[in-house]
């Protein structure tokens, strides 16, 4: 039985392996050729893989637990224990496992997606006062602002410059396939710095976008149509089809549709007239304060304006983000308590299986006290196996969400990056859950009674 056991750990080891090759080959796929589901099928792949390392990982532990390591008797007969009983040990381990590697996969993804945007907001929001028609932030963006506030803003002695943005859908060609709705933004200014290209060289590619001969395109634009620095594609504009090229690809988080970035004399030479103002960006010799009362008491009486200052924008994004991402600590606490029951349903299993057993112990001198500590070590045995392998496969995990899962289906590209007092502090609060959920079943264990358990010996 026991050459059994350890045969079959091994092939489904082996199996585990060719499961993590299979997710490698599934989310390569999904970055090139594969549609941008079959990146979760790699995400689920992974959590396969490692389920299957559970059988000789828990073998391993047990044999090195009950040789090697100097724990007194109740430690080596609950490492045996774990060790004779993997079949039944595995599949729990396997369980917990998968639960903190999707908690540790979205925890290190969020911490890598937040730090990728601090740097991304930091590079990129520059300007002093931010200015928009309130119904934008409500209702989307449709309204403009009007002529009057633009001329109000050039006037004032502190205004050193305005921006101004425009978002628009107009169709679009790429390649030889039939024309397609995408969003275009046309933006007067000059270029401040302020994007984060693909292969850099920033400064001489957007002044090619700002002096009129060619646009940009953000990341998820250029993932979801397949393009890339040099291609070029086809407006469709009032004057006929308008072949453009692509000078830079840009970090853009603002959207998963993707954008297209275009200077505004380009867009008025285009479609022969100018696209009024959806939001501006002021910049300013002096503070914000004093510009931002007095434009809200010339122009925005009604709230008919929001005004951020840079500040202020930046806590707002933030605050959108960790609200986006909220329900994600539900669904890992959901995860967790499932984990856990999986546990206390484990232990009173092991109980009740193991009830003749426990009535030896008793009948040959063993005190209810220690036939519960023998419980809970084991059951602590599970918690580190599981915390070893659940770290693992998480890392991995949390790697497949930030490196394909987001640049295949968001087209996003998230710079992986490690909370490592968090990943510290895992088995430090994993092992005490299992003791915990494992106390109860380990104290009834204890109660068995002798008489009865031993009967047919």
């Amino acid at each position: 039985h026991a050459e059994r056991s350890i045969e079959g750990a091994t092939r489904r080891s082996w199996l585990g392996l060719a499961v993590l090759v299979a997710a490698a080959l599934v989310g390569w796929s999904a970055l090139t050729v594969a549609p941008p589901a079959a990146s979760f099928v790699a995400a689920f792949l992974v959590l396969a893989g490692f389920s299957l390392f559970a059988p000789g990982a828990v073998r391993r532990f047990g044999v090195l637990s009950a040789g090697g390591m100097k724990g007194g008797v109740l430690w080596r007969l609950a490492a045996d224990n774990l060790r004779r009983t993997v079949h039944r040990n595995a599949v729990t381990v396997a369980a917990l496992a998968a639960a903190i590697a999707m908690m540790v996969g979205l925890t290190v993804m969020i911490f890598s997606f937040r730090r990728t945007v601090s740097a991304w907001v930091e590079h990129g929001i520059v300007a002093d006062l931010f200015i928009a028609p309130a119904s934008n932030e409500t209702i989307g963006l449709g309204a403009a602002v009007p002529e009057a506030a633009l001329d109000w803003l050039r006037a004032r002695p502190e205004v050193e410059s305005l921006d101004t943005f425009r978002e628009m859908t107009v169709p679009v060609r790429i390649g030889n396939a039939p024309a397609t709705p995408a969003l275009l933004a046309v933006v007067r200014g000059v270029y401040r710095g302020n994007l984060m290209t693909v292969g850099g060289d920033d400064r001489r590619k957007l002044a090619r976008v700002f002096g009129g001969e060619a646009i940009a395109v953000g990341e998820p634009f250029a993932r979801k149509y397949r393009v890339r620095t040099g291609d070029r594609v086809t407006l469709l504009t009032p004057s006929g089809e308008v072949p453009v090229e692509i000078a830079a690809v840009y970090a853009d988080y603002t959207r998963d549709q993707g954008v297209m970035l275009m200077g505004a004399e380009t867009y008025a030479r285009l479609w022969g007239s100018n696209a009024p103002a959806q939001s501006i960006s002021v910049y300013l010799h002096g503070g914000t304060e004093p510009l931002a009362e007095a434009f809200t008491r010339e122009f925005g009486r009604g709230g008919e304006f929001i005004v951020y200052s840079n500040r202020s924008l930046r806590t707002r994004i933030f605050a959108i983000f960790d609200q986006t991402f909220a329900v994600t600590y539900i669904l890992r606490t959901v995860a967790f308590l499932v984990a856990i029951a999986g546990i206390f349903l484990s232990v009173t299993t092991l109980v009740a299986e193991r009830e003749r057993d426990i009535g030896v112990l008793r009948a040959i001198g063993a005190s209810r006290g220690q036939v519960q500590r023998l419980l809970m070590i084991e059951s602590g045995m599970i918690g580190i196996v599981s915390s070893a392998l659940g770290l693992a496969s998480g890392l991995v995990l949390a790697a497949t969400l930030t490196w394909v899962v987001n640049p295949a289906f968001f087209g996003w590209s998230i710079h992986l990056q490690m909370p490592w007092g968090a990943l510290a502090a895992t088995p430090l609060w994993i092992v005490p859950a299992t003791l915990l959920a494992a106390w109860y079943p380990a104290w009834r264990g204890s109660k068995t009674l002798i008489a009865a358990a031993v009967r047919e010996e």
